[in-house]
Formats: structure tokens, sequence, C-alpha cells
């Protein structure tokens, strides 16, 4: 566990490379999902229909 602190007036030293390191961290991670979404759309993309059957559908 990890403890991530942003100073708005003044910089704890000792806090910038856990700061980086989750900035990076959080990059990775939003470059992973953004792959993920592409890949899933390009999987799911296309023309869909939707056939619905039964009696009594109104």
């Amino acid at each position: 566990m990890a403890t991530f602190r942003i100073l708005k007036n003044g910089t704890d030293i000792s806090e910038i490379d856990r700061i980086e390191t989750f900035e990076t961290l959080f990059k990775d991670k939003l470059k992973q999902l953004e792959t993920n979404r592409k890949d899933l759309f390009d999987k799911y993309s296309g023309e869909f229909s939707i056939q619905i059957t039964g009696d009594n559908i109104s």
C-alpha cells in the first residue's frame, strides 16, 4: 500500500518519485483501457439486427 500526496502550496520532495510513479502507472493503465476499448469496438462494430419471436409480444 502506498500513500500519495499532492501539495498545492509547497512540495514535499520525498513524495515526488512516488507521484511520478503514480502518474506513469495511471498513464499506462489509461493507455491499456484505450487499447481494450478499441479492440472491443473492432470486434463488435458493424451492422447488428434484433430478432424477437414468440407469442403475445407487444
